[in-house]
């Protein structure tokens, strides 16, 4: 009956019943996926902080003291600087004419 089968034959009284303990089955589903998230969520938060520290600690070895690292683990670690200017070919306006 749970299931849904045979539900016809039952009173008011028995489908209320039923609700009831689907309503309160449904409650611990919810309750148990929602502390699953948060344990996920926890240690997911903590492998980031790890990470964070773990960065921190390949850029001083890799920048603040290169010579302390083999040249095959400066090249697996090597900091990318994203503050390099470029230059293009690009204008904004009507081309000019270079007349020799």
């Amino acid at each position: 009956k749970l299931l849904g089968q045979e539900l016809a034959s039952c009173s008011l009284e028995e489908l209320q019943e039923i609700d009831s303990q689907l309503q309160i089955s449904l409650g611990k589903v919810r309750a148990r996926k929602a502390r699953l998230f948060r344990e996920q969520l926890e240690k997911l938060k903590a492998k980031g902080k790890q990470l964070l520290e773990e960065n921190v600690q390949l850029h001083q070895m890799t920048v603040m003291d290169p010579w302390r690292v083999s040249i095959d683990q400066q090249e697996k670690f090597r900091v990318v600087d994203l503050n390099l200017e470029v230059q293009t070919d690009l204008y904004i306006g009507l081309p000019e004419r270079h007349c020799k």
